[in-house]
């Protein structure tokens, strides 16, 4: 878990320090790693049984 959140941490910092450069791809990278964390979060969690 922590180690996930690393990376995702690493990825968003890489998109800040992106988009100081180059806005458009910064923000794209912004956007995906948001992107996958959310996934990540739905698809991890999700076992045999529902949540509700």
């Amino acid at each position: 878990m922590k180690r996930m959140f690393l990376v995702y941490a690493a990825l968003m910092l890489a998109g800040l320090a992106l988009s100081l450069v180059e806005g458009r791809w910064g923000g794209l990278v912004l956007l995906l790693a948001l992107l996958s964390w959310f996934l990540h979060g739905v698809f991890a969690n999700t076992g045999e049984e529902g949540r509700l």
